[in-house]
């Protein structure tokens, strides 16, 4: 049940820009990376693009070993 809930709510927002010459480029949306030229999107290991990826990442979340990090990507990959 909360697998759905989460599937609904952060679908396809757990990812990143990654530049080939610099850092990785945080708050920057899907389309937008693919406008910069050397570009890279990248989605993290902890995401909720589908139901096998999710419960996988509420379990991952249960244990509470290192939750910080993974709430931190899912944040910054917000709409």
């Amino acid at each position: 049940m909360f697998a759905i809930l989460f599937i609904n709510l952060f679908e396809g927002s757990a990812g990143f820009c990654d530049k080939i010459d610099a850092y990785p480029s945080y708050g920057v949306s899907k389309t937008d990376c693919a406008l910069i030229a050397g570009s890279v999107w990248h989605t993290y290991d902890v995401n909720f693009d589908n139901i096998l990826h999710a419960l996988t990442s509420l379990f991952i979340l249960s244990t509470l070993e290192g939750w910080p990090d993974y709430l931190y990507e899912i944040i910054d990959g917000g709409p």
